[in-house]
């Protein structure tokens, strides 16, 4: 993990004590149970394992098949997942604030998942798996389930036709 103390808020005119001080030692769930079961990789932890699962099926690749693949899952899996609690939680993918935010996590989760040879939409497959692992201890999951599936549907479409668009571009610029 990595510490991070937490002293001030910013406001506008610069930096305010916060009232109560505290550190973020950057260790999360994940970390934390991972070690305790002495798993060097808390990808492979029980929490990730119906996502890992489901994103080899998707994409026909195993998690270690190579350094460069495990990486690709690593970031599908941690920024869906993410993606999934920031739209359940009202963050809807935009070009604003926190929206902005949430569409840099997914459009590099499309892209991620594009190298990793999956060619249809994808992210609220994996939503699915999230929401279902999560929702016991997160019920506002499967309380928001059609809004999350359907912001996921969503972005993923629009993105996939602006790649198809830079790609037609790129073919009539420099290969024509």
């Amino acid at each position: 993990g990595n510490s991070v103390f937490m002293e001030y808020v910013k406001t506008n005119s610069g930096f305010d004590p916060l009232p109560m001080k505290n550190v973020d030692f950057g260790g999360g769930l994940e970390r934390i149970a991972a070690a305790k079961s002495n798993e060097p990789d808390m990808f492979l932890i029980s929490s990730f394992s119906e996502l890992k699962t489901k994103l080899e099926d998707m994409s026909g690749t195993e998690y270690t098949n190579s350094q460069v693949q495990t990486h690709a899952y690593r970031v599908i899996m941690d920024h869906v997942r993410a993606a999934v609690f920031l739209v359940s939680d009202g963050v809807i993918p935009s070009n604003k604030d926190q929206g902005y935010f949430a569409r840099r996590l997914l459009r590099r989760v499309i892209r991620y998942g594009k190298n990793l040879g999956i060619k249809t939409v994808f992210t609220s497959e994996l939503a699915e798996v999230v929401i279902n692992e999560y929702s016991k201890s997160y019920p506002e999951l499967s309380n928001n389930r059609d809004l999350i599936i359907d912001e996921l549907s969503k972005e993923e479409e629009k993105f996939r036709k602006t790649l198809v668009k830079g790609e037609k571009e790129f073919e009539k610029r420099f290969l024509a």
